[in-house]
């Protein structure tokens, strides 16, 4: 790190050799699974609901798009559109997995670091700050009994990084201050507030007991922090920042992942001291919520992992009811459920506390599939179950089942539900047949990918053309130049096509790399990965140069008959009478042509 004024230029070099060592089918499979097809890979897309693979990864040109929402581009668009980052955490991230050594570059080369770079680095600097007031034998001491109390092990303590904010408004504020840390950034970090009254600065969590929350690349995005006195709220979180969003992470997924990835399931609980319990019970693959309920984002983050589900939570109404809103965010994603019921009383900690591991198996022997779990809870809630409370219950399972993709379980579960609710099967798939005609189909996706405009067809299909047939890029160099094009993202990738020096398979994801943005990324993956093919590529080029040509005659007599209306309004007629003989000359040389 180079403190908090800037960080290192990455050159080009550094980036090419970064590139070189990450097989983009590799970093793409580490969070999603692919399925080979044909010479390329597939998947449901990681970036918008479908039900059927429109995500293709292309080995040969190392570039991925999807055919339903338009992402794309190569190994460091993903990361970033995965990761919510910017092209240098990206690189950053990619380097340390392939070992390239990221070295600082001169100081007149330093730009300012974006500000999630610096929040990385200010949540790491207060995490061990917490970490120390934790070890200090007089100010961590009453966290340090509670930590006892529940049984949380040294090692826990050091696995799981746990701290502890001093009773003090402004302890970690001048400990940062002491570093030349801006205010600003503590700020942005949600790690202090500002009091507009005073114009001063107060920290935000004091007298608690610091949970630090990691993404899956071991980078602190955030904080849990538990109070150990009367205050209230008991928990509180770190707010919405650019790096932390309670609904997009899991508390302990950064430990869990390697295990869950083995035993292809992962356990979720509610509480951070709960799935340290488990972790330390030998349920290493456990992750807790972050304070919040389940969200579709999570359900896809999970994905990455297993399709395998297994969750725990408390046995309180407002746990069961949690486990309810749950229960579709998974089916929608094609993922197994099985939900846990703990005893009266229990939850994992206190739980597993008593019965340990040979208890947390027998729990997970005799957890119940979505199905199961909800029909028990509504049939509870009903209590008679007269015909007023079947329509109820099937009304209610109907929500759940319709969102199953596959028509065999679908079916399966709808001859479930008649047989528990003791009516004709054929009246319940019929009634939930009808249910489903009326209920108005979407598709944004698709609309979104139709309603493409119709400017510049001829620029487009230009590129396809030289991005399939890349040795024709030379025959397009001497015809044109990129000013030529009407629309300024695809002449900035014309641009980089025609100055590229090397034609090979790469050439894709090269272009991808000179332009460092993600909506031209996109563009660049579209227009690459389209299928086309065409027995005569120069004659096709030539039929593209030439309706350009037109486009572009076309669109300058529009502006000029703009210039020469606004000339004769303004009374100007020596400017308006230059404007009508540069039109003039312009018809002449399209009727000639």
């Amino acid at each position: 790190m180079l403190g908090w004024l800037g960080f290192m230029f990455i050159s080009r070099e550094a980036i090419s050799e970064i590139q070189s060592k990450c097989d983009i089918v590799d970093v793409i499979s580490f969070h999603i699974p692919l399925k080979k097809i044909g010479k390329n890979f597939k998947c449901l897309c990681p970036f918008h609901q479908e039900k059927t693979p429109s995500f293709v990864v292309n080995p040969d040109k190392q570039i991925f798009h999807c055919f339903g929402c338009g992402v794309g581009g190569n190994v460091f668009s993903f990361v970033m559109e995965y990761e919510k980052a910017d092209f240098q955490e990206a690189v950053r991230i990619l380097a340390e997995r392939t070992g390239v050594s990221l070295k600082e570059g001169d100081a007149a080369r330093r730009q300012v670091p974006s500000i999630r770079d610096q929040m990385f680095d200010v949540n790491e600097m207060a995490m061990k700050y917490f970490q120390k007031i934790l070890e200090h034998p007089k100010h961590g001491q009453s966290a340090a009994a509670y930590l006892k109390e529940r049984l949380i092990t040294d090692k826990s303590i050091e696995s799981f990084r746990l701290g502890f904010s001093p009773n003090d408004w402004v302890g970690l504020f001048q400990a940062a201050t002491k570093k030349e840390i801006p205010p600003l950034v503590l700020e942005k970090a949600g790690l202090i507030i500002k009091n507009d009254t005073r114009n001063s600065h107060y920290d935000r969590f004091r007298n608690r007991l610091m949970f630090p929350i990691l993404n899956v690349y071991n980078k602190v995005i955030g904080f849990g922090a538990r109070a150990l006195g009367d205050e209230m709220p008991k928990y509180v979180n770190t707010p919405e920042t650019e790096v932390f969003s309670k609904g997009r992470h899991l508390y302990g997924l950064h430990l869990a992942k390697k295990r869950i990835l083995e035993d292809d399931f992962v356990v979720i609980v509610e509480g951070y001291t709960d799935c340290i319990r488990l972790h330390q019970a030998g349920v290493s693959n456990c992750v807790a919520t972050l304070g919040t309920a389940l969200t579709s984002e999570h359900a896809r983050l999970i994905k990455r992992y297993t399709t395998k589900i297994l969750i725990i939570f408390d046995a309180d109404a407002a746990g069961q009811t949690a486990m309810l809103r749950s229960l579709d965010l998974f089916l929608e994603e094609d993922m197994t459920v099985k939900i846990a019921t703990l005893p009266e009383g229990y939850d994992p900690d206190s739980y597993v506390s008593e019965f340990g591991l040979n208890g947390f198996e027998k729990l997970h022997a005799q957890s119940k599939d979505f199905y199961q779990y909800k029909m028990d809870f509504l049939k509870r809630s009903a209590k008679t179950l007269d015909i007023h409370a079947k329509v109820r219950i099937s009304d209610e399972m109907f929500l759940t089942i319709r969102k199953i993709n596959n028509e065999i379980m679908r079916q399966d579960y709808l001859a479930r539900l008649a047989d528990d609710l003791e009516l004709e099967s054929s009246v319940v798939i019929a009634e939930y047949n009808t249910r489903q005609q009326k209920r108005p189909v979407k598709n944004n996706f698709q609309e979104k990918v139709a309603h493409k405009s119709k400017k510049n067809v001829a620029e487009e299909m230009l590129l396809r053309l030289m991005f399939h047939y890349p040795q024709m890029v030379g025959y397009v160099k001497e015809k044109l130049s990129p000013s030529q094009f009407m629309d300024p993202d695809l002449a900035k990738i014309a641009t980089s096509l025609i100055e590229d020096e090397a034609i090979d398979e790469h050439i894709v994801s090269r272009i991808i790399n000179r332009l460092q943005d993600v909506h031209l990324h996109q563009l660049v993956a579209r227009l690459s990965e389209e299928p086309f093919e065409t027995r005569e590529p120069k004659e096709a080029i030539n039929d593209c140069l030439q309706r350009m040509y037109e486009n572009f005659q076309k669109n300058k007599k529009e502006q000029l008959k703009l210039m020469i209306k606004k000339m004769e309004d303004e009374r100007n007629y020596d400017e308006m009478n230059k404007y009508l003989k540069e039109y003039k000359i312009l018809a002449e040389m399209q009727t000639k042509r």
